[in-house]
């Protein structure tokens, strides 16, 4: 189903913001919205023997999820934006990546909340561990980002074909916001002496306007010696709706989030983070 958007939401604050962003893309590619909940049993008492109390309870839970889709779907359609509602049972993670397989959407847009844990301080272990499991394109957005209008992306090139498929995904959204997006490729030192880098941005210029026709595009060559403290230092700089990306390698990935980036963008990013699979489904 590429004319839906898939939104995972435990109906928290972080989820709402998420909706938002999801609402903005599916105003601009006239896209429905498919609203998916995992019921939470962990608030019934573990050591609660009574059949009848655990069955009035489990049906007291799954009554107020699906009132509380029914407000967040009257939301959506509040935007004229069609919208459908479905309820699982488990942890999220287990069934999402299956199911978004199954639905292949256009996009996933979900919420990302911080724990203690370093590896979880931005994107959240059930974002990550989904995104490993999916070949489809997937915003995440962290507790604080909030919007009411697009006006700048920001998406990280290494030249490569799916980068231009990912960057007329992005210019089809930004055209509806007049949104403008920069697209920009982090050179240090080492990579200036070995690659013609101005051949091949004008070459993945050339390739782009090729395939979309809009005036508020920037291609950038930038100097960064580490790439992800160089991105870092951009998004804080331009603040833009979101920054996207290729994930071609899982070690990159996981150290661009996990590993290199300083503690302060850990705990205090507000940037949401577009990711692009590598291949086309």
């Amino acid at each position: 189903m590429k004319t839906t958007i898939i939104h995972p939401t435990d109906f928290s604050e972080c989820a709402d913001n998420a909706l938002d962003y999801a609402i903005l893309i599916a105003k601009a590619l006239k896209l429905s919205i498919t609203l998916v909940h995992s019921l939470d049993f962990s608030r019934i008492p573990k050591n609660e023997q009574n059949a009848e109390i655990m069955l009035e309870a489990t049906k007291a839970i799954e009554m107020e999820a699906e009132e509380k889709l029914r407000q967040l779907g009257t939301k959506v359609k509040g935007h004229e934006i069609e919208c459908n509602t479905e309820i699982f049972n488990g942890k999220v993670n287990l069934w999402l990546p299956d199911y978004i397989k199954e639905i292949n959407p256009r996009f996933t847009v979900m919420g990302t909340t911080g724990s203690s844990n370093i590896a979880n301080r931005i994107m959240g272990s059930n974002t990550f561990s989904i995104i490993k499991k999916i070949n489809s394109p997937l915003l995440a957005v962290p507790l604080n980002a909030k919007t009411e209008r697009f006006n700048k992306f920001v998406f990280s090139t290494d030249y490569k074909d799916a980068d231009v498929n990912a960057i007329t995904d992005i210019v089809e959204i930004a055209k509806h916001y007049e949104a403008s997006v920069d697209i920009v490729h982090i050179l240090n030192n080492e990579t200036i002496k070995k690659v013609n880098n101005k051949k091949l941005l004008d070459d993945l210029q050339l390739k782009v306007h090729k395939m979309v026709n809009y005036s508020k595009l920037d291609f950038q060559l930038l100097l960064g010696e580490n790439v992800h403290k160089r991105l870092q230092v951009l998004t804080n700089e331009v603040k833009p709706d979101f920054l996207a990306l290729i994930m071609r390698k899982q070690n990159f990935f996981e150290r661009l989030f996990f590993g290199s980036l300083t503690e302060k963008m850990a705990y205090h990013s507000e940037t949401p983070i577009f990711i692009f699979p590598s291949e086309s489904n």
